[in-house]
């Protein structure tokens, strides 16, 4: 099974959360921590190429350096160009700049963000 479809087997019932990009970005990291997937979370701006308008956002890096964001369409819902998911930054009109941040959260937290999803 590749990567990207563990990653997407394991944030599945989770990527419909009404959380913001920071909190979902601690909940990923949590689960890909749990499953030992190689990753760092940012918090920083995206925008669109071309457009001066940033946007405060978080989001996950995996070591090949494809993104996991599933709140990119939360500034741009009617863009079918932003990418959505797990993606690699190319394939997507949106510019991401920002710096690596531990967003691990405790076991418990993470049951109040995800209220018990799993």
């Amino acid at each position: 099974m590749s990567i990207v479809r563990r990653i997407r087997e394991i944030i599945e019932p989770y990527i419909n959360l009404p959380l913001d990009s920071y909190c979902m970005t601690k909940v990923l990291t949590h689960l890909l921590t749990r499953e030992s997937i190689p990753h760092a979370a940012y918090i920083g701006t995206i925008r669109v190429r071309d457009d001066d308008s940033l946007m405060p956002h978080s989001w996950i890096c995996l070591g090949s350096g494809q993104i996991v964001d599933f709140r990119s369409g939360t500034w741009l819902q009617d863009d079918p160009s932003i990418a959505h998911g797990v993606f690699h930054p190319d394939e997507s009109s949106l510019v991401y700049e920002g710096v690596d941040v531990d967003l691990s959260v405790s076991q418990v937290l993470f049951d109040v963000l995800t209220r018990k999803a799993e």
